[in-house]
Formats: structure tokens, sequence, C-alpha cells
């Protein structure tokens, strides 16, 4: 299972609460619990943090792409789809992200990649599911992108 869910409590505070045994294998530890922030370079944080809440404050879902590296330099390239629902607290705020990643060529068996290579995902492209989607390019070359 490739699946993640992940809870926006704060710009500064999104927090992994479950994970997929199948990225739990390839990263070779175990990401619930964790600030999805902590899980990139400290430069990366803010472009991070406002990639994931333009995601979440979107009515249409997302989809990333991952270029994971093997010890010996051999890639495996993830597709991560997600899409924002709301917690059953009754407010009706979006507060949770749902995603699966899917690889695009069949992963190594018992190989783990390098962790440096979750750091930052390329290529962000939204997905209309019925309701439209915004009229932000998400596709903008990283150092173009202001932060918060």
């Amino acid at each position: 299972a490739y699946h993640i869910v992940m809870e926006l409590r704060h710009r500064d505070d999104i927090r992994i609460t479950s994970i997929g045994d199948g990225v739990r294998e390839y990263l070779g530890f175990d990401l619930a619990g964790h600030n999805y922030l902590d899980i990139t370079n400290p430069e990366n944080r803010a472009l991070r943090a406002r990639l994931f809440v333009e995601q979440a404050l979107q009515p249409c879902g997302s989809i990333v792409y991952y270029a994971l590296r093997y010890a010996d330099g051999g890639v495996l390239p993830i597709e991560c789809a997600g899409a924002p629902f709301c917690d059953d607290d009754g407010s009706g705020m979006v507060s949770l992200m749902a995603g699966c990643c899917t690889p695009l060529v069949p992963p190594r068996p018992n190989a783990v990649v390098d962790p440096d290579s979750w750091l930052v995902g390329e290529g962000m492209r939204f997905i209309d599911l019925g309701f439209g989607i915004p009229p932000a390019d998400p596709s903008t070359p990283r150092h173009m992108l202001p932060a918060f």
C-alpha cells in the first residue's frame, strides 16, 4: 500500500497521520507522526508548506512526481495523486489530504531509496474533480515561486 494521509494543523505543522507499508519499505523508516515539512531541507520548507496549503485549499486534486534514487544511482519514478477532504469535526474546513503514491516502473525488490530524493517533488498539476481548477500554475519552476 502506497497511501499517505496528512493533517494540516497549521502552515508550519503538516502532520503525517497515516502512511502505507510500501512507502515505509522504500524509505527504510516510518514517517507516521512526523511533520511533512521536517522531511525536506530547511531552504525548501516554506515552498513545501505553500504548495501543500495551496493544494489543500483548492476544490480539486493534485499530482506531483518524485524521482527516487537507489544507492547505485538508479531511479524509481513515483507519481503521487492527492485530494483534500474535511476532518469529521463538523467544521467543514479542509484539514486532511489523502494521497496515493504509485511507482511508474516496477520497483526493485528489497531496495531502499535515498531519503533525500523525497525532498521536493516536481511537475505538480491540479486535477479537476468536477469543481474546476485554480488559475495558479503550480508547475512554475521552484526558483520563481514566492514563499509565504
